[in-house]
């Protein structure tokens, strides 16, 4: 819960307008009334935790299940966490009362994974500067323009009249989506193609009826609302408000410094990543540390990047240092001696 702590952290400093909430997802026979440290941090924070159960857990085959821990008590835990942003229409539906009670607004929420830093305050009109929210705006893959689901500004009571169809037609594709929702999300929202299976033609038609009438998802302008350190805003542009560790983590920037410090390192050029025509850079450590083989040279100059993951693992720290402190016992009195 470290990075959702620090996610927090930077959001109540540096994004005023945003107010907080945590989901966290439950398998349905899992006891919910925790009373961990990050729960009781969150009530001291005064920051909503929303416990809530997949709406639709039941209807997933279980060869969507995947185990994640020999010793769980649970025989096929499901990442759930992982489908979480597509029950979120129904979840913003219940706190709408109580949003609109303090003001909050209730039909655009902004989603984002707890991988994040907010560097600056967030704006849903700058979000989507000018274009018309008719489904949700949301980022981009690592290395591509695939859609990526971790950060989202949604419009939800559209979503929320999807939620139907985009069930059954999961259930159609039998949840075999590789990214799970993500994937989900991108292929519903983005038509292609009818697919070669000739018993699904019925469904394929009608379905393609219904998506024809939708302009699909909209991008964020990912170097200002999805920033990656590896990719470096342009003079002309604003600074990143959110800070995104996508890709690479906090822990693959202490492997690096760690053999920076104590070890040698190469760069290897090579061309052609892919079937890519863009030359390369391969950061090698010894085969100790993630490679980072595919960061090209039009996001990047000579190991700049490197000194970005290293500003963004400082802001960080930073950040649990002060979230920290909350659950830290007060400092005694100090006492005159006589």
């Amino acid at each position: 819960m470290v990075t959702a702590r620090t996610a927090i952290v930077s959001a109540l400093l540096n994004a005023p307008s945003l107010v907080p909430h945590v989901v966290i997802m439950h398998l349905p026979d899992q006891n919910t009334e925790d009373n961990d440290n990050f729960t009781e941090w969150l009530r001291q924070m005064n920051v909503p935790l929303v416990r809530h159960r997949l709406s639709f857990f039941d209807a997933l085959p279980r060869n969507t299940w995947k185990a994640r821990a020999s010793g769980y008590k649970h025989p096929h835990h499901l990442n759930i966490g992982a489908y979480c942003r597509v029950d979120l229409p129904l979840i913003a539906r219940d706190f709408s009362p109580k949003w609109r009670r303090l003001g909050i607004e209730t039909e655009r929420y902004l989603y984002t994974d707890t991988d994040v830093l907010f560097s600056n305050d967030v704006s849903a009109d700058d979000i989507v500067d000018g274009r018309l929210l008719e489904t949700f705006v949301g980022g981009t893959e690592v290395f591509s323009p695939s859609f990526n689901s971790g950060v989202l500004l949604v419009n939800a009571s559209a979503l929320f009249e999807e939620l139907p169809a985009m069930r059954r037609y999961a259930k159609e594709r039998a949840f075999k989506f590789f990214l799970m929702d993500q994937q989900w999300m991108a292929e519903y929202f983005t038509p292609f193609p009818a697919p070669f299976s000739a018993d699904r033609a019925a469904f394929w038609q009608d379905w393609h009826v219904n998506v024809s009438k939708r302009i699909g998802w909209l991008k964020l302008r990912d170097s200002r609302w999805n920033a990656r350190a590896y990719a470096h805003p342009r003079e002309t542009e604003q600074f990143p408000a959110i800070w995104h560790w996508h890709g690479y983590k906090i822990t693959d920037v202490e492997c690096w410094l760690k053999y920076l410090t104590n070890s040698s390192f190469e760069l290897e050029h090579y061309p052609s990543v892919h079937g890519r025509n863009n030359i390369f850079r391969r950061f090698e450590l010894r085969g100790k540390c993630k490679f980072i083989d595919v960061i090209s040279h039009k996001h990047t100059s000579s190991l700049c990047w490197l000194r970005t993951y290293t500003w963004l693992r400082a802001m960080q720290l930073r950040m649990d240092e002060l979230a920290a402190t909350v659950l830290s016992p007060p400092a005694p009195p100090v006492t005159a001696s006589a």
